[in-house]
């Protein structure tokens, strides 16, 4: 361990990673002729760079013979440096962290292919843990900033509101209490005017034409709709990849332009799909962590956050909300009164539907547990199910005895 430390720390010293190719063999050269690396069975070694909580930079150098692991990194912003151990079960990495007195600070666990360890840091306690997440210096983050994105438009009755995902368009609008939900067909080069897809059963007379302005939509049909509506707000998104082992995952992250909804963002996503992250992080299929927009205003933005894994089949669902004023992401579950619940509601509400869809497969009563809101109704999502989908109910939200967004 104090060899290691020894040549680590000639390492750091000199640049702190942060050299080219060149440097880094003529360094690799020097080190082990003075501490006699080569006598090692370390096979390969990796300089990574990257962030510690989504906050730090930190730099890592790691070497390995695949089974075992030594190494070291360094906080950017504190200069602190701190000693890595550990192995590799078949499944994840896992490596010790040690100080400058050998006394254990924390332990990741994570995995690691050509390009990136993806790992979650939990101090020696085991009591807080945060997001540990590096990549080879010669590997370029796809971050694609601003490609995906929601718009939304409203005036005192009538609601619009417009998804981008990956050259994909949506539209739900809400005319005075008339609901249409609709894929949209780009008709421009630009992409900024729209009909209804082909496949909507509207006569052609209905069908919806939009055409997105600076900062308006116009939207009409040749039946009677005719309505410009101001833009009321715009959240962009960006596509984090991460190549894991033979596959690709990616996660779906609103540019908030705002670190205190950056921050509680990324702690809504450790508290509930840290695991299931550093669980796929050893699997060699594609997984996903979307965002699914509900509603948004210049208040409140509210949805689902979906993680799927193909290789297990597991999905879990999160409904949450934003509140722009307060500067916060909470769970929509946060926001009703201590000690009530919504069951005698939910019970109604599955009444209703039942006895309009009388064949349909109906869900149990405690599967309805996620919620979300749109401009009128609270959204009651059951669990999804492989074989029957998801049921989607909507409660009024003025039949609430609450209130839930203002």
């Amino acid at each position: 361990m104090n060899t290691i430390k020894r040549w680590l720390t000639v390492i750091f010293t000199l640049g702190y990673f942060n050299l080219s190719f060149c440097q880094l063999a003529e360094l690799k050269t020097a080190t082990t002729i003075q501490y006699g690396v080569m006598d090692s069975p370390f096979t390969w070694e990796k300089q990574m760079v990257g962030k510690l909580d989504d906050v730090f930079d930190i730099h890592l150098f790691l070497v390995t013979d695949t089974k075992s692991y030594h190494g070291a990194y360094q906080i950017t912003q504190s200069k602190e440096i701190r000693y890595l151990e550990g192995e590799y079960n078949g499944v994840l990495i896992t490596l010790f962290e040690y100080n400058e007195e050998g006394t254990l600070t924390g332990v990741i666990t994570g995995d690691l292919n050509d390009y990136i360890f993806y790992g979650i840091r939990t101090d020696r306690n085991n009591t807080e843990e945060v997001s540990f997440v590096v990549y080879s210096t010669n590997y370029e983050l796809n971050e694609d900033i601003g490609s995906n994105w929601v718009r939304s438009f409203m005036d005192n009755k009538n609601y619009v509101q417009i998804e981008k995902f990956n050259d994909n368009y949506t539209a739900k609008c809400d005319f005075d209490g008339n609901l249409i939900n609709s894929v949209l067909e780009c008709i421009d080069n630009g992409c900024k005017k729209f009909k209804q897809s082909e496949w909507s059963e509207e006569e052609e007379s209905s069908i919806l034409k939009l055409m997105i302005l600076e900062n308006a939509v116009s939207i009409n049909n040749q039946d009677s709709i005719n309505i410009n509506l101001p833009l009321t707000n715009l959240i962009r998104h960006k596509t984090k990849n991460w190549p894991l082992g033979a596959a690709t995952s990616y996660e779906v992250i609103p540019d908030f332009q705002n670190p205190k909804l950056t921050k509680s963002w990324t702690k809504l996503i450790k508290d509930h799909f840290g695991e299931l992250l550093t669980k796929v992080a050893s699997n060699n299929y594609e997984s996903s962590l979307d965002v699914i927009p509900d509603y948004l205003s210049a208040s409140y933005y509210s949805g689902i956050i979906r993680f799927q894994d193909n290789q297990s089949a597991d999905l879990k669902e999160v409904g949450f909300l934003i509140d722009f004023n307060k500067n916060r992401v909470q769970e929509l579950t946060s926001l009703f009164p201590k000690g009530y619940n919504l069951t005698s509601i939910i019970k109604r509400s599955i009444k209703d539907m039942e006895e309009v869809e009388s064949d349909s497969y109906m869900p149990s009563l405690n599967e309805f547990d996620i919620f979300s809101v749109d401009k009128n109704n609270l959204i009651v999502r059951s669990r999804m199910s492989l074989i029957y989908g998801q049921t989607i109910l909507t409660i009024p939200l003025s039949n609430l005895p609450f209130k839930i967004i203002k």
